[in-house]
């Protein structure tokens, strides 16, 4: 396998994690450094490290809207994707919701 492949390969699957490349790179024995500047490279030469997906090639964000409730009201957050709402009580981290988004392109 030649070394292009090889990165490419993990940056997709860093992305399909859900984990930061710092996370990733450590928890498979990768230099974090050398992950961080394979993807550099490939964002010069215009390749994408996202899987294809039926909502368009390379945007790993998901539309959500976050609504202000009234003070009186316990605080929390609205996550909705499509016809899928979340409620929770906080914001979840950045990580969460990578995941999320990742789960429901699978399930599409």
């Amino acid at each position: 396998m030649n070394d292009e492949r090889f990165w490419l390969d993990h940056l997709k699957a860093i992305d399909a994690s859900g984990l930061t490349t710092k996370a990733y790179g450590e928890q498979h024995n990768l230099s974090v450094k050398k992950l961080y500047e394979w993807r550099k490279k490939f964002r010069t030469q215009g390749v994408s490290a996202m899987p294809a997906s039926g909502q368009g090639v390379g945007n790993p964000f998901v539309a959500i809207q976050v609504k202000p409730v009234s003070s009186e009201a316990v605080a929390h957050c609205v996550v909705q994707c499509g016809s899928l709402r979340l409620e929770l009580d906080r914001l979840p981290s950045v990580q969460w919701l990578a995941s999320l988004d990742v789960a429901l392109r699978r399930a599409s």
